[in-house]
């Protein structure tokens, strides 16, 4: 399994919010701190709202802010907002159709990496106090 580019970055854009989470930021803003291009980052910022993960604020100091506090914000819950799947190869998903010696495995892998991303909040990832 790899996480996108697209994952990566709306992770990385979440943490950006978080460090000045009484502040609205403009996805140019972001994008420039980052190093993402603002259209793709504008993308992405439509997921992580459509989510609940951030919320925009209009007006001349509006701008995009976290929707929750960091410590309540899973890495999960951020990459599932911008539709990544967690499929390390099609026997983990429905795609594949037909059950086999080794599909098990692949299902539990599965359901390891998701249950650890729901395990970690942005906040840990700030903090560096993930536990495995």
């Amino acid at each position: 399994m790899k996480v996108s580019a697209k994952g990566r970055y709306a992770v990385r854009s979440v943490i950006n919010l978080s460090l000045s989470i009484n502040t609205q930021k403009s996805v140019r803003e972001v994008a420039t701190q980052e190093s993402i291009s603002s259209d793709f980052l504008e993308k992405i910022f439509r997921s992580l709202k459509k989510g609940g993960i951030i919320k925009s604020i209009r007006g001349a100091h509006g701008g995009f802010t976290l929707n929750k506090q960091p410590g309540d914000i899973t890495v999960l819950e951020v990459l599932e907002a911008i539709g990544e799947e967690f499929n390390p190869t099609p026997c983990a998903s429905d795609k594949c159709g037909k059950e086999c010696d080794i599909s098990y495995f692949w299902t539990m892998t599965r359901e390891y990496v998701t249950d650890f991303f729901s395990k970690i909040t942005i906040e840990d990832i700030i903090k560096r106090e993930i536990k495995l």
